[in-house]
């Protein structure tokens, strides 16, 4: 389909081209992840994956991985870590998913993480053991209603004085002036994607994740930069651009 002849647009031929392909790419990506084999993956991935996580937290696995790692110093949780984990924290993850499993069993991946945990199903062995938990792009991917029972439960593992650090995606870092129509146009694709893609849930601003922070009992919550303030060192590079940062103390 052509564009009418007297409709005048602000771009080139090559920009054109571009967000057209890039508007076809984001469509593909929200409906086979609501419709398409991905997102029935997804779905019977959750039936397997959460059951199966809240199993291995109820008989005591994360309690035995914990003494088997024998910490002597600082306890730091690094909650929803997926390949991001880092030896100098306990690094948690769901159990693996139907996909997952098939290329562990093959040989073809390895669980790197240490402990098994669902964020909103309370593990009784966590509670008052870590001095630090790390929530980086975690909360998104929470429905709301379950948020406050996240954080709830990450309150219940600190220990008193312990800190949290949560950094998820913001919509503002795409508020910025732009010149161009074909900026605008391409920032509000990747606007979209951030909101529909990547199995995220909600969006947050600071106000909003201070509100439910605070609710749940952490105090001196602040809005810090990257790689600044409490646990500052997990930020990773990749994701500061479109990212806001706050920590928070039990007190």
């Amino acid at each position: 389909m052509g564009i009418s002849m007297d409709v005048k647009l602000d771009f080139t031929a090559e920009e054109r081209k571009i967000l057209l392909e890039e508007m076809q790419i984001l469509e593909h990506n929200i409906s086979i992840f609501d419709w398409g084999l991905r997102g029935f993956r997804t779905y019977a991935s959750a039936v397997f994956t959460l059951p199966l996580t809240n199993f291995m937290q109820t008989i005591g696995y994360n309690k035995k991985k914990l003494v088997d790692l024998n910490k002597s110093d600082k306890v730091i949780l690094n909650i929803g870590c997926r390949d991001d984990t880092n030896n100098d924290y306990i690094n948690a993850e769901l159990f693996p998913s139907l996909g997952e499993m098939w290329r562990i069993l093959r040989g073809k991946r390895r669980i790197e993480y240490d402990l098994f945990l669902n964020i909103c199903y309370e593990d009784k062995n966590l509670l008052e053991v870590a001095d630090g938990i790390i929530l980086s792009h975690v909360l998104e991917h929470i429905p709301l209603n379950l948020a406050l029972v996240a954080l709830k439960n990450c309150f219940k593992y600190l220990k008193k004085n312990g800190c949290i650090r949560i950094c998820v995606p913001y919509l503002g870092r795409y508020q910025q002036p732009l010149n161009t129509s074909y900026e605008k146009a391409k920032n509000m694709l990747a606007v979209n994607t951030i909101i529909y893609c990547y199995g995220h849930k909600v969006m947050y601003n600071v106000e909003l994740l201070k509100l439910l922070m605070a609710e749940v009992g952490f105090s001196q919550i602040e809005e810090v930069n990257f790689q600044e303030g409490l646990l500052g060192m997990s930020d990773l590079p990749e994701r500061q651009p479109e990212s806001i940062y706050l920590t928070g103390i039990k007190i």
